[in-house]
């Protein structure tokens, strides 16, 4: 049985790809908790979330 991906594996995984594909410069801020949850329609809790789980997967920003 595949089990669904969660809200923010799904965040996490664009945020990356709009990393990856340009879309934020080297050296840049990435969006505020708001700007995420307004730009991926989800609760701020989602957000909060996945910039946790990303620091503790990443917390040096190199995977």
């Amino acid at each position: 049985m595949s089990q669904k991906e969660k809200v923010f594996q799904i965040i996490s995984r664009e945020l990356l790809n709009m990393i990856e594909i340009g879309k934020f410069s080297s050296g840049s801020k990435l969006p505020t908790e708001m700007e995420l949850t307004s730009h991926f329609s989800v609760r701020r809790a989602e957000t909060i979330h996945t910039v946790k789980a990303r620091q503790i997967k990443n917390p040096l920003g190199s995977d």
